[in-house]
């Protein structure tokens, strides 16, 4: 089942700290719809608040894989980092938590990239995904809009409140 779209507002106050407003539209509503939806009110926000909106961002719900839901013992502060090489020399962060210990190897922190399902990302983020309907290749990449063009390093991350075992 496919979540309903959301649009998040991220609101920015004088100390630089942010919030984030989440509002949902009907699962019924085209794509290009929530795009302009978001525009429409961005402004009738900026009306009442003192902060600023730094950041719009809109959610298209899609069908979710088949899960058994959260293994015993997950926890989202436990992860891996991806450093990726974008087009143009510049690196790019990617933290994936929850990251299953077993795929890290024994006695490093780095992340067995010989494992078939890390090799399946890996490629799947340098190289694009095909849309099934279409048949187009997407490609991924940055917040810049740079694509992905090959991986730095791949590592156990853990945040802050978080330490290594």
């Amino acid at each position: 089942m496919a979540l309903s779209p959301s649009i998040n507002f991220v609101i920015r106050d004088a100390k630089g700290a942010t919030s984030t407003m989440t509002v949902h539209v009907p699962t019924t509503t085209a794509p290009a719809d929530v795009l302009e939806a978001a525009e429409s009110l961005a402004p009738l926000i900026v009306a009442v608040i003192s902060g600023e909106i730094v950041q719009i961002q809109a959610c298209i719900g899609v069908t979710l894989p088949a899960q058994t839901g959260a293994a015993a013992g997950s926890d989202v502060e436990e992860g891996a980092k991806m450093l990726l090489d974008v087009d143009g020399g510049r690196g790019s962060r990617l933290r994936v938590p929850t990251f299953l210990e077993s795929l890290v190897i024994p006695g490093s922190v780095d992340v067995d990239q010989s494992d078939a399902s890390v090799q399946a990302l890996r490629d799947a983020l340098l190289s694009g995904v095909t849309a099934p309907t279409s048949g187009n290749t997407v490609a991924f990449g940055d917040y810049r809009d740079g694509d992905f063009a090959g991986l730095l390093s791949f590592e156990e991350d853990f945040t802050r409140s978080r330490k290594r075992r």
